[in-house]
């Protein structure tokens, strides 16, 4: 039997990278800062471009969009929806829940539907956390907002300075409302977890990890949860560009083999779930969990 693959996508620009802004300790003040002084390709190219790399492979997924990518790529929005995708939040602007107030986060997320809303004439029902910094609490206000899910867990080794929840489940769960590495079944909430190698713990179900560690540890990853039953992926359109800029000071893992080097990878890691998976969004999944 076929698990159930969902190779996400979070449509970020590079300059919402975490390391050049958005988080406690980063380069910059803000990525509008990073905007105005220095230029890139922008979404539309990268994600016209996997749209059609998903429609050649058969691949329906979600795009977690931020509120102010909406308004500024509405059509776009509008052209995933229409090839059968879904949307989801990626909260208002990429700036991470944990430096926000709970109030302030519950603020800007619902400014975010309202605008995904306003263009796609859906209620997105699922929530991934910019750079992957959250608590218990801001899943918590998720479900009071009207969320279904989140997918914004990495059940892995602890990455210092990131994130890394090593005792959290591996397949989508009923997440505790006090302990997100715990079940609570009774929980009408779902959250779907990256992939990650088994018993090591190692991630690998998204972009970072294929452009760093290659494609046979994430293929390694997905292989062992689709085997399961689902496994997770995440990219960004900034990982096929070819105009990614140089960044003063960057560390050179965060843009390495970004462009054409990790569309090729891109593609053989398609290729390769092509034949164990069925490709699914994550509101799909829910009933199945």
């Amino acid at each position: 039997m076929k698990g159930l693959c969902i190779f996400s996508v979070d449509l970020d620009d590079w300059y919402h990278v975490g390391w050049i802004a958005g988080r406690r300790s980063t380069l910059l003040k803000s990525s509008d800062e990073a905007k105005r002084l220095y230029s890139g390709e922008g979404l539309r190219g990268p994600t016209m471009t996997l749209l059609r790399l998903f429609e050649d492979f058969g691949v329906r997924t979600t795009f977690f969009t931020q509120g102010e990518i909406a308004q500024e790529y509405p059509d776009l929005l509008e052209t995933i929806i229409a090839q059968g995708h879904e949307i989801g939040s990626h909260d208002l602007h990429h700036i991470s829940p944990n430096v926000r107030s709970i109030e302030k986060f519950s603020e800007d997320v619902t400014e975010s539907v309202a605008i995904i809303t306003k263009i796609t004439k859906e209620k997105p029902t699922g929530y991934r956390s910019p750079n992957g910094e959250f608590s218990e609490a801001h899943v918590n206000m998720l479900q009071e907002l009207g969320f279904k899910y989140d997918a914004s867990v990495y059940p892995c080794v602890p990455i210092p300075g990131h994130y890394g929840r090593p005792f959290a489940p591996t397949q989508p769960y009923r997440p505790s409302r006090n302990n997100l590495s715990k079940r609570d079944p009774s929980r009408q909430f779902t959250e779907f977890p990256f992939a990650v190698v088994p018993i090591l713990r190692i991630p690998g179900g998204s972009s970072w990890y294929l452009r760093n560690l290659g494609l046979n540890v994430c293929k390694l990853a997905m292989r062992s949860q689709l085997r399961r039953g689902v496994g997770c992926f995440n990219m960004h359109p900034y990982d096929i560009s070819d105009r990614v800029p140089s960044f003063p000071g960057l560390p050179r893992h965060v843009f390495k083999k970004v462009g054409s080097e990790m569309l090729s990878l891109v593609k053989s890691l398609l290729r390769y779930l092509e034949g164990r998976s069925v490709f699914v969004p994550f509101s799909e999944c829910i009933d199945e969990i």
